[in-house]
């Protein structure tokens, strides 16, 4: 499943819980797009997510009645944790010979 974000907030970003729910459903990771970034949620993160996060109820400004929540993410994107697992590799590799 596919969200457009529109900003990063702290290097954090918020997706309704609405969102989360529906790719959990699907049995989806989510891929998450800001600007010319791109961020994959896995399937399990998501589930974690839903099962440790908690915050407030938020009430939409735009559909009367209507209730969410909000999740928060650590931004990092699918290029800088390639990044990362590519360093942890070679810091292993090290650590073996």
């Amino acid at each position: 499943m596919e969200y457009k974000a529109k900003k990063i907030y702290k290097g954090h970003i918020s997706i309704r819980d609405y969102v989360v729910k529906k790719a959990i459903n699907k049995k989806e990771d989510l891929v998450i797009y800001f600007k010319d970034d791109t961020m994959t949620m896995t399937l399990p993160k998501l589930k974690h997510a839903i099962s440790h996060f908690h915050s407030r109820e938020f009430k939409s400004k735009y559909n009367n009645g209507q209730k969410y929540k909000l999740y928060d993410f650590p931004w990092l994107s699918d290029k800088d944790s390639a990044k990362i697992e590519e360093e942890k590799t070679k810091e292993y590799q090290m650590e073996i010979f």
